[in-house]
């Protein structure tokens, strides 16, 4: 394996012929054979050569690849440290081949610069048998350049199902496969029975964001019960304690409100790192009066906000909130 040989001779190569003696050193970017002669080669020369070939040809395609055409190389490797630091970038031995060299060539074939992205797209490619369809190629690797879409969710995926977001990606716009990806982690196989079900675009982003939001809003109810049984309700001159129960009642304060109560936070409720409680008027509960969050990790108030984001509050309802604080970080403690 060339990269080994290379290893091996500390980053130098030498080749010995009766044409002349000639070295490539990766450490100092140094050489004494020319572009010009590495395509002209003959002889004794080629046979050494013959022991570098993979090398020779990936330092080529790369040149190639480059932009650089056959009757503007110039006489030397100016390139040779570019294309090398290009392979360490790219963790070279982790390529699934015995050499690189399917891979430059991929790379070379279809447009794509030596890079890590690039990999990725190739390593897709060969795991799914798809180097015969230009067509997914092409939108493989505009679909990875362009969206979130990582290698770790790709590669999870079959060869259906990496032909059919593909098809995708070419039929709808950048929002909503944004969008559509987004759901690939949790509801990978639901996402390709709607793909796959003939649906369009609004009606599948709708299907799954149903299901999202039925997860997070359970998660929800458990956080708010957990914590809100013990200060539901309670009241102090003409202030009343008011828990949410679910999104909607969140959803309800935000809107009453104008902040982002309803939906900013939800995920972090679902996940028990945040609780929401209300503060209003006694003789008018229904009528959103003050918004507060509690940071369950760190124990603390950590807004506390009237309508539009304000903190237009007197120290009575400030006092009356850490109170409250006070309550909760008692039921901590129990715990």
């Amino acid at each position: 394996m060339i990269i080994e040989e290379i290893k091996k001779e500390k980053s130098k190569v030498f080749i010995k012929t009766s044409q002349g003696n000639f070295y490539f050193d990766f450490s100092n970017n140094e050489t004494d054979l020319t572009i010009r002669e590495l395509y002209t080669f003959k002889g004794e020369l080629k046979r050494e050569l013959k022991k570098y070939e993979n090398f020779v040809n990936l330092l080529l395609e790369y040149i190639r690849a480059d932009g650089l055409r056959k009757n503007h190389l110039g006489n030397s490797l100016t390139k040779m440290e570019t294309f090398w630091n290009y392979l360490l970038e790219l963790y070279i031995y982790d390529i699934p081949e015995e050499n690189p060299k399917g891979f430059i060539r991929f790379c070379f074939t279809n447009d794509l610069y030596l890079r890590q992205r690039s990999l990725e797209v190739y390593k897709i490619v060969k795991k799914n048998n798809l180097f015969d369809d230009d067509e997914i190629i092409f939108r493989l690797k505009s679909m990875v350049a362009t969206t979130p879409l990582d290698y770790s969710t790709l590669v999870l995926l079959s060869r259906r199902q990496v032909v059919d977001l593909t098809k995708m990606y070419n039929q709808i716009d950048w929002y909503k496969f944004n969008k559509l990806v987004s759901y690939l982690t949790e509801e990978k196989e639901k996402v390709f029975e709607l793909i796959q079900s003939g649906k369009n675009i609004e009606s599948i982003l709708k299907i799954l964001e149903d299901i999202k939001n039925k997860k997070i809003n359970k998660g929800i109810k458990i956080t708010q019960n957990l914590y809100g049984t013990i200060i539901d309700g309670i009241e102090e001159n003409n202030y009343l304690v008011v828990v949410p129960k679910d999104m909607e009642d969140l959803i309800n304060e935000g809107n009453q409100q104008k902040n982002c109560v309803g939906y900013y936070y939800n995920q972090s409720i679902s996940d028990g790192n945040d609780f929401i409680f209300f503060i209003r008027k006694k003789d008018n509960p229904d009528i959103s009066y003050i918004t507060c969050r509690y940071d369950i990790e760190y124990r603390e108030l950590a807004e506390i906000n009237t309508r539009h984001n304000q903190e237009e509050y007197t120290s009575e309802e400030y006092d009356f909130a850490l109170k409250i604080v006070d309550l909760l970080n008692k039921k901590f403690k129990e715990d």
